[in-house]
């Protein structure tokens, strides 16, 4: 899986990254990705398989939502969980991915 250079989240412009080196452990918990508001940029980690890059980047971008909302409140075990559901939801009904893509046009206020 290879990453875009950047995705808009809201008004912003998130730089996203692979980087080597990222993963971690804190509080017993993994760490594959980062993610700065003032910054405006995802870090994702490298060497991790390819479904693992895209939960982490889910992940991540949920972060960025919610900093952009002022929500500090939402724990990262919510995030998580929310992640993997949406990263599965999209797996398994590729026709819903595909749906953000199509019909840019007029019709979209249906």
């Amino acid at each position: 899986m290879s990453l875009p250079q950047s995705i808009l989240i809201g008004p912003i412009e998130y730089c996203l990254k692979e980087v080597s080196g990222l993963r971690s452990t804190q509080d017993h918990t993994e760490i594959l990705g980062e993610m700065d508001p003032t910054e405006c940029f995802i870090r994702v980690e490298a060497d991790i398989p390819s479904q693992r890059k895209q939960v982490t980047l889910w992940h991540e971008i949920i972060h960025a939502i919610l900093a952009q909302a002022q929500r500090r409140d939402v724990s990262d075990e919510v995030v998580g969980v929310v992640s993997f559901g949406i990263v599965e939801v999209l797996r398994r009904n590729p026709a819903l991915a595909a749906l953000n893509s199509a019909g840019r046009g007029s019709d979209d206020r249906r």
